[in-house]
Order: structure tokens, then sequence, then C-alpha cells
């Protein structure tokens, strides 16, 4: 009497092994909704969404950065205010641009304001993502903007070595400005 033994069920999935799906086909879905050829870069973008929205928003981060009460402040008046009542505000196209010198908490803030207003958190290292050491790859850099638009939620997008975005003289400059800066600003960030 022959009984076929049963195979082992499958292997269940892992956490990791979950999340690289869950990307591959938000990816797949993106790429051909909004028709961009690279699948793989849509996938590499949405690998560095560090926060999704819609997870509830979470004004906490604040609690641990010191001094930044005028940073919060505005950062609620220009962009958590006319996100929440865009009839009282109308549609708002503008950015928020942290300057200051490295180390000096600009990451930590853009993480906060993604909690606080309950937005995709999106670190962005250009050299590596957008192809900075030939030369900015315009067509990656309007995708990117593409791609933080279409997943739903407002999108905040931080770029890491920002300064590698502007050309070789641009990027003297910001050198200079971030010397003088240094002299008469050192522990402070200015939002433009």
């Amino acid at each position: 009497n022959w009984e076929r033994a049963a195979s082992p069920p499958p292997p269940a999935e892992t956490e990791e092994e979950r999340k690289e799906r869950e990307i591959a086909e938000e990816a797949e879905e993106l790429a051909s909704k909004h028709k961009i050829r690279d699948v793989e870069f849509v996938k590499t973008v949405l690998k560095q969404c560090k926060r999704r929205a819609g997870t509830g928003s979470d004004p906490s981060k604040w609690e641990d950065l010191i001094g930044m009460g005028g940073v919060r402040k505005l950062f609620l008046e220009e962009y958590v205010e006319p996100i929440a009542h865009p009839a009282a505000f109308g549609a708002s196209t503008d950015g928020i641009l942290l300057f200051g010198l490295p180390n000096n908490g600009k990451s930590s803030i853009t993480e906060a304001m993604a909690a606080e207003s309950d937005a995709n958190f999106f670190t962005i290292n250009v050299m590596e993502i957008l192809g900075a050491s030939q030369g900015i790859d315009t067509q990656k850099l309007i995708k990117l903007f593409k791609i933080a638009r279409a997943v739903p939620g407002p999108s905040l997008i931080f770029f890491e070595e920002c300064k590698t975005l502007f050309g070789k003289s641009a990027s003297n400059r910001i050198t200079v400005i971030n010397s003088e800066w240094s002299r008469n600003n050192p522990d402070s960030i200015t939002v433009v």
C-alpha cells in the first residue's frame, strides 16, 4: 500500500520578503499608471521612503529637538495648515529648504515634520539615487518628484548631500556660504 508523502508546506514569507514583494507590486502599479518605464528606479525610490502617509500624526518627534520652536512654527504655518485647510490657503507648490552645516539636525527636523504632518518621508542620497557622480540625471529627478506625488498622501523629500544637485560653481558657492555661516551661526539652521 503506497501512500504518497505529503510535501511540506512552503516556508512562510519573512517580513523582509513581504516588504520587498509589496514594494515591487507598488512599483509596478505606479510605473504603469504614471508611464514611468524604469520600474527598478521606482522600486529604489520607494525603498527610500522611511515613513508612509496614513500611519498617523506624531508630533512627539519635536520633543527630541532643542531650540527648534521657530522652525516648527513656520512649518505648521507654511505646510501643515495649508494641507489641512486647502480651501482657506489655496494650492501650494512651494517647498521648504533647510540650510545649515552638516550634522546640525536638518534630517531630524525633516523626520519630525513628516511625522507631525502624517506625510511620506523620502530620504534620497543624491549621489546614489540620482547619479550625481557624472552629473544629475534630470530624468531621474523628474521621475522622483512624479513618484512622490503619486504615492497616497503628502510627501517630504530629504536630499542627502543636496549641494551635488547643483553644478560645480554652485557647489563651490555653497561651500563658501557654509564657511561664512559657520563663523557667524555655528549652531543654527535657516529655513528658506
